[in-house]
Formats: structure tokens, sequence, C-alpha cells
């Protein structure tokens, strides 16, 4: 089983090598614009990421998560993301 390649160092704040490599270019222009504090860049990433974070929420809680659960924690990622601008690490 292989590492995931994207892997985020919080205490640098960056993004590890591997992680750079798969970053798309859209991604990377969506990461930047975040940076700049462009809310379409965060409709465009929550429209991009938003099932998959549902996804990965749904499957860490199981059969204890409400639909309602679900989507309430997964808004709450993007606004910690737009609060937190993760947008302004080195990419």
């Amino acid at each position: 089983m292989q590492p995931n390649p994207v892997f985020w160092h919080p205490y640098r704040r960056e993004f590890s090598k591997r992680a750079k490599e798969a970053i798309s270019t859209d991604d990377t222009r969506l990461i930047h614009a975040l940076a700049r504090e462009d809310p379409e860049a965060l409709a465009r990433i929550m429209d991009r990421y938003a099932n998959y974070v549902a996804t990965v929420i749904q499957n860490q809680l199981g059969a204890f998560a409400l639909r309602e659960d679900t989507e309430e924690l997964t808004a709450n990622v993007f606004v910690s993301l737009w609060q937190h601008q993760i947008g302004r690490a080195h990419v």
C-alpha cells in the first residue's frame, strides 16, 4: 500500500514534494486564489470536493451519522479551510 501523495505539513504550512507533484494546475490556481481570499475559488473548491469530503465523513462515522450531521461536518470543513486559508501555502 502506497502512502497518500497529498500530505500537508501543518507546522511548516506547506505541502510535501510528492503532494506538489500530485496537485493539478487548476487546483494550484484555486489554492492561490483562495490565498487572495477569492470567494469564487472557495465555491469552486466546494463544488469539486464536497461529495468527496462528505463520503469520507460518512465512512468515518458509519451508521452513527445522520444526513444532517454529514452535511454540517462537510460545511465545517470548508468553513475551516476559508478561515485558516490553507491556500497561503507555498505550492
